[in-house]
């Protein structure tokens, strides 16, 4: 796997970065492949992963966190997404 500095973060994240929206249940996606899938993909280096909580309402959320919780001492880097609020709630200035 090639890593490269994300930005000016000094993070050194994977080139190839995981995108979990596939795992989100509304694609009929099954939970253990998806955990495998993850920790296959942390073995062999990748560590960036792509999640928000509009995947699955959290689902996406929940097997990320399994995956961290279940390696200790491995760099896993995390993209998130928060949901906005609806454009009306937000004052404009």
């Amino acid at each position: 796997m090639k890593y490269r500095i994300l930005g000016r973060t000094g993070l050194k994240v994977s080139e190839i970065g995981y995108g979990l929206s596939g795992m989100s249940n509304w694609t009929g996606s099954d939970g253990a492949q998806s955990y495998a899938a993850l920790q296959s993909s942390l073995e062999l280096g990748c560590n960036f992963f792509d999640t928000a909580w509009d995947y699955g309402q959290g689902h996406s959320d929940k097997l990320l966190g399994q995956l961290i919780k279940d390696n200790p001492g491995k760099e896993i880097i995390v993209a998130d997404k928060i949901p906005l609020k609806k454009i009306q709630d937000v004052p404009l200035g």
